[in-house]
């Protein structure tokens, strides 16, 4: 019997904390990690935090990135390559970590977990304005100044976003961050003129959700819920690796196609 609506589950998750020096520690391993996975030295390539104000971020940074400004959600970022992409150059991926200061606990700070994400872009070595085409997100449970909750309402955590639309519309500076009300999207007067293609053109289907982890062949009560928050580190850790893993074997199957159209 299908469900009329998904379900999330009923059971308010503890939020993840660690302290200054645990996650310190962690971006060595996450940089090593990666740096096997992508065939690549761990002295070219690093994930240190940044402890600025009452957040801390981790970015991949180190010899083996390099600067791209296309990012759909208004900021440069370190890139590393990937894989191959046919005839669209290299695809590259950003990484991006964010703990924000919860309290201090026997005279030392603790940080919550807020979001990590993998951000996918392709284009040629040293391009500047490599295009985006997805992400992949974890936000975790926290409190963001009205209550502890998931971010974004009801999407499922983790999850995939697709961006290649709104890079092929020509993406704006002022475009919606993650877990911020998106703007309206509105049609001009001559809309009814256009036809179907141009209208889903038009559809932000970057906002759209894709559940990652959603049991929901499971009962209800058995962990068919869609929103999920890491109970360790280890747990974002595999999932970081696996996604990547994951997006890169896919994207290779992509690029056969690319090669085979070029």
């Amino acid at each position: 019997m299908s469900r009329a609506r998904s379900k999330r589950s009923s059971v308010t998750p503890a939020p993840l904390l660690k302290t200054k020096g645990e996650l310190e520690a962690r971006s060595k391993i996450v940089a090593s990690e990666l740096a096997k996975l992508l065939a690549t030295t761990s002295a070219s390539l690093q994930f240190h935090p940044e402890f600025v104000s009452e957040t801390a971020v981790s970015e991949l940074q180190g010899a083996a990135t390099e600067m791209t400004q296309a990012r759909n959600r208004g900021r440069s970022t370190q890139v590393v390559k990937l894989c191959d992409f046919g005839g669209c150059g290299h695809a590259w991926m950003s990484l991006r970590e964010r703990w924000n200061f919860a309290e201090h606990r026997g005279g030392r700070p603790f940080y919550v977990f807020e979001s990590a994400g993998i951000t996918v872009f392709a284009g040629e070595a040293g391009q500047i304005d490599k295009a985006q085409i997805l992400r992949a997100e974890w936000a975790g449970f926290t409190d963001r100044g009205s209550g502890a909750s998931f971010q974004a309402g009801s999407a499922a955590h983790p999850h995939w976003q697709i961006d290649l639309f709104e890079t092929l519309r020509g993406a704006s500076n002022d475009a919606v961050r993650f877990g911020e009300p998106p703007a309206v999207q509105s049609f001009s007067t001559n809309a009814t003129t256009l036809g179907l293609r141009e209208k889903l053109q038009l559809a932000p289907f970057e906002r759209f959700h894709f559940a990652s982890a959603a049991h929901w062949w499971q009962r209800e009560g058995e962990g068919c819920d869609h929103q999920h928050t890491p109970s360790d580190t280890d747990e974002i850790s595999r999932w970081v690796l696996g996604s990547v893993g994951y997006v890169r074997e896919q994207l290779e199957v992509v690029a056969r196609g690319l090669s085979h159209a070029s």
